[in-house]
């Protein structure tokens, strides 16, 4: 089972990453989830709050269906990787493919996810 919840402007407040980390925290049946392109446009720049990642995580390490993310494209900061990278090291997370492309990712955040990803 898919969703693909991409190009909506999730990020624009921590709200959306709450709600979808609630609601992975009881899925038991959704596999693949794209929350990629949900950077909003403000002054300029592309942006996506700090907490989106931060709360959609907390629904990742407590989930032992989803095996696919895509969050790539949302201008995701190493805060974000960091939040990610916990859940990844979660004993319940099922995770086997994240696509973090096209993010604002330093090197610490980069590595931060491929040690996480490797520790799995």
């Amino acid at each position: 089972v898919k969703l693909n919840m991409s190009k909506n402007e999730l990020g624009k407040g921590p709200e959306a990453g709450k709600a979808l980390g609630e609601m992975l925290k009881v899925n038991s049946v959704l596999k693949e989830l794209d929350v990629s392109s949900n950077t909003y446009y403000d002054r300029g720049y592309n942006k996506t709050d700090p907490e989106f990642a931060s709360g959609l995580a907390v629904g990742l390490g407590a989930n032992g269906a989803l095996t696919t993310l895509n969050i790539s494209s949302n201008s995701l900061s190493d805060a974000g990787a960091d939040a990610l990278a916990s859940a990844l090291k979660a004993p319940s997370c099922a995770l086997t493919s994240v696509d973090a492309s096209d993010n604002k990712l330093t090197d610490k955040g980069k590595k931060a996810l491929q040690q996480a990803a490797s520790s799995r």
